[in-house]
């Protein structure tokens, strides 16, 4: 699967206005309750809050990438820059000021599909240049076209 196949403008949301990590997920999950990519809100969240206790889910570089495969239909993700960056877990122990949400099925896939999908995002953004370009972009176009 492609990388770009699963980015859905309509999951993207810049300058988001959240006081803490529990809020931003929130928000993040309704998206793509809205977007028919999950089934079920609160069952999504359980699973992505299970995965933020077991182990960090904050990269490194004021990035996180929490998942949950609870009730998701769909691969995709849902990406938001935060207008202030807040607490989470996270390698550097720096707040996040980038959060890329990926929903996966729950059937395991023969090739791995979330992996191989969470990895192509994680080696886009540790290219400085790309990073930069999606913290500071003001549409939801140029973080896709970044991230192409």
């Amino acid at each position: 699967m492609d990388l770009m196949s699963t980015i859905n403008p309509n999951n993207i949301s810049l300058q988001l206005e959240c006081s803490n990590r529990e809020a931003v997920l929130q928000e993040m999950t309704h998206w793509l309750f809205q977007s028919h990519a999950i089934t079920n809100e609160e069952g999504f969240l359980e699973d992505v809050d299970y995965r933020e206790m077991s182990g960090m889910t904050g990269i490194g570089n004021e990035v996180a990438v929490p998942h949950g495969s609870n009730c998701v239909v769909y691969s995709t993700v849902a990406i938001a820059t935060l207008q202030t960056p807040i607490a989470w877990k996270s390698i550097d122990d720096a707040p996040v000021r980038l959060v890329l949400l990926f929903a996966e099925p729950d059937e395991p896939t023969p090739d791995r599909v979330h992996q191989a999908l969470l990895t192509k995002m994680i080696q886009k953004l540790s290219n400085d240049e790309v990073l930069y370009t999606v913290k500071q972009a003001t549409t939801a176009d140029e973080i896709v076209n970044a991230l192409k």
